[in-house]
């Protein structure tokens, strides 16, 4: 498909006709994005001890440096933390993790910055007891420990709640061994405050919403009835709805990454499969209402993010048919969605979340099959 092309796909219109088999391509819109590699990592750029397998995308930071981290490579082959320069493309990196046998390793998520220069994530594995790390990292790369998990469940980074906890989610583990959400006190004290049954859900995604009626949100990708995933929240104080259960209809099913709440209250979410042509969704509800979808895929293509809300009022996500991945734009007052940009070159797989900048560029990462590419949707210049 040429560069530049748009096309658009009217939500009633595809509901009205079922399926949607093909669509119409239409003029390029003016606002079209721009696709650059902003940094790729391998090792004739970085050297033999680059960062391998970016997996989470970058956060854009205060200073306007993108933050990122890998699952492995690195000086210890257990990862590294990373700053990329959007102005020069130059990378850094801050800490190889698994320095020693207190050190976090194989981080899992993206950094997040939590004040200006400090930065949170966790890791998968290392720790004082080998079950992975919620970890502080400053700007210069110097990591400090949070807590150590006991357990390796595959801890999600945890959000901090109205009432000073700290709440995340294990993909594995709990009581009944479907995943289980647990909190940080204050003081250092780790709690599960709730361990998932076969009904609520399994391996939930982190990490959780925490939305503007104080409630935490979240997705399992597993689970239910039908073993095609929940949606639930959770209070503060432990008490848990299941909100929704995807059954591979035309809401979706098999949610894919966590939610996110738009500037008016709408939370948003997607699904790797369902829809109207079983390739996936993007589904919307507000709090106390139903989940209804918001955008469903065409034939082979499959929305692999939630969206980022722009600085227009509409919605940008990624969306990776064979082959390549596809800058999406979905006005969420239409229902019409439209590409807007393609990833090109060698590396197309996108993965983890998209970032926006200030000016309304979009950040994220692709995977190489050791390294991987830092890269940026900038949006066109008219004059």
């Amino acid at each position: 498909m040429r560069e530049g092309t748009v096309w658009r796909f009217s939500l009633p219109a595809m509901l009205a006709a079922a399926l949607a088999t093909s669509a119409v391509p239409a003029s390029a819109a003016e606002d079209d994005f721009t696709y650059r590699v902003v940094h790729q990592f391998d090792e004739a750029t970085d050297g033999p001890r680059y960062p391998q397998l970016l997996q989470t995308g970058v956060t854009v930071g205060s200073d306007g440096a993108l933050y990122g981290v890998s699952l492995a490579g690195g000086r210890n082959s257990a990862g590294a933390a990373f700053r990329v320069s959007v102005q020069t493309g130059e990378a850094e990196v801050l800490h190889a993790f698994g320095k020693g046998d207190t050190d976090a390793a194989n981080p899992t998520s993206r950094p997040v910055e939590q004040r200006k220069g400090y930065f949170v994530g966790v890791s998968q594995s290392g720790g004082r007891f080998g079950g992975g790390m919620y970890y502080r990292m400053n700007a210069e790369g110097h990591i400090r420990s949070l807590h150590d998990f006991v357990q390796a469940l595959q801890p999600s980074v945890p959000v901090r709640a109205g009432d000073g906890w700290l709440y995340g989610v294990h993909a594995v583990g709990g009581d009944h061994g479907h995943g289980c959400i647990y909190r940080l006190g204050p003081a250092g004290e780790y709690e599960e405050l709730y361990s998932l049954r076969s009904m609520d859900g399994a391996n939930p995604l982190g990490p959780l919403l925490l939305a503007r009626d104080g409630h935490l949100y979240g997705v399992a990708r597993n689970g239910g009835k039908k073993d095609h995933g929940t949606l639930f929240r959770i209070s503060t104080d432990g008490h848990f709805e299941r909100l929704h259960e995807f059954n591979n209809g035309r809401v979706g099913s098999e949610p894919n990454s966590p939610l996110m709440q738009t500037r008016d209250g709408v939370i948003y979410g997607s699904a790797s499969e369902g829809g109207q042509a079983f390739y996936g969704t993007l589904y919307r509800f507000r709090p106390g209402k139903d989940v209804e979808v918001a955008y469903t895929a065409p034939p082979g293509e499959t929305p692999v993010s939630s969206p980022v809300e722009g600085p227009d009022g509409r919605l940008y996500f990624m969306s990776s048919p064979h082959g390549s991945s596809k800058l999406m734009r979905l006005d969420p007052e239409t229902g019409i969605a439209e590409v807007v940009g393609l990833v090109t070159g060698a590396a197309t797989e996108v993965t983890g979340s998209l970032a926006m900048g200030a000016d309304g560029s979009l950040y994220g990462t692709t995977r190489l099959p050791l390294g991987g590419v830092v890269f940026e949707f900038g949006p066109k210049q008219t004059h």
